[in-house]
């Protein structure tokens, strides 16, 4: 099993064997059980110790051994159950504990659970906790520590919306005439977006039917993102925000996000550090046949902070809190 992924704990034999338990004591004590039990027991001891007054009350078909005889059968099914509320009643033993044990770094303190080949201690009280958390821990893996550099750029868009945003800020700013196919493009590249804006570029003004985003002159400060981009963010505040995340986890994952915005930010940087330089060699940057080909790109390989590494800080916070 793939570090991350399900923890044995529900799946183990000694999980499902507790909730088996819990099962079968959740229908002893409901109600017509209970009766049953109860008055099974009563009749049971009455027909063994006074046989005779259930056959003066039953009438002359059923004589004394008869009558003392499913008297100690309903007597021991009374015992039975009884026992059985006992056995199964949830903490009554300790060997029955909800947890899988395997052999960890130190398998003489307490019990312990693994995933894949990392190992680590679980108590009774946490047991569903730690579940939950293991669960969550296995998607932030999927999610962030299994990726390389350019597929953790992939989740978030960044490669593709710096040269999108280029072909937005050329449209915005009217440096060049974009063909109909290009507009199209770009609109569907965007479709179910948002729009960012930088206040870096221009300033908000309070309005009665709303507010309005006035960018300075010859800037570009209202950016846009893809679905993707926005469907990633929103994610990974949900890994931060959630309460059952490990705080070295969480403050992990709080230093990716912030690399994210960074570069995020990044991208309207270079778009007007090269409006700032030369207006044509921002239009020339995604032209293939230019002498400006690719200056968008270069400029912001130069900047971009590598996420790689904070991933792995991730990963190492998951490792840390599975092998305290």
């Amino acid at each position: 099993m793939d570090l991350m992924e399900r923890v044995a704990i529900g799946d183990s034999w000694g999980g499902r064997t507790t909730r088996m338990r819990q099962a079968i004591y959740d229908g002893l004590v409901g109600l017509p059980l209970r009766i049953g039990g109860a008055s099974g027991t009563v009749l049971g001891f009455v027909g063994s110790v006074w046989p005779e007054k259930v056959r003066m009350l039953a009438g002359a078909g059923m004589n004394i051994e008869t009558i003392r005889f499913w008297g100690m059968i309903l007597l021991g099914v009374g015992a039975l159950y009884f026992a059985l509320l006992w056995i199964l009643k949830p903490g009554a033993t300790a060997a029955v504990a909800p947890l899988a044990v395997t052999a960890g770094r130190d398998s003489s303190v307490g019990n312990q659970g693994h995933i894949g080949d990392n190992h680590f201690h679980i108590t009774p009280t946490n047991v569903k906790l730690t579940h939950d958390q293991t669960d969550l821990l296995g998607e932030i893996n999927l999610f962030i520590c299994v990726k390389d550099e350019l597929s953790l750029r992939q989740t978030f868009s960044l490669p593709e919306m710096l040269e999108e945003n280029v072909i937005l800020a050329i449209q915005f700013l009217h440096l060049d005439t974009l063909n109909p196919l290009r507009i199209q493009r770009l609109n569907e590249f965007f479709e179910n977006g948002q729009a960012r804006i930088d206040l870096r570029y221009g300033t908000v003004e309070v309005r009665e039917f709303g507010n309005h985003y006035e960018p300075k002159p010859g800037t570009f400060g209202m950016m846009n993102t893809t679905a993707t981009y926005v469907a990633a963010r929103g994610k990974l505040a949900a890994f931060i925000n959630s309460a059952i995340v490990p705080i070295n986890v969480r403050n992990a994952l709080k230093e990716f996000d912030e690399q994210i915005e960074a570069n995020t930010k990044l991208i309207i940087e270079v778009i007007n550090d090269l409006i700032a330089t030369s207006p044509s060699l921002l239009v020339n940057s995604w032209k293939e046949e230019s002498n400006g080909y690719g200056a968008a790109a270069s400029a912001y390989a130069r900047k971009f902070i590598t996420l790689r590494p904070f991933a792995e800080k991730i990963d190492g916070a998951i490792r840390e809190y599975l092998n305290p």
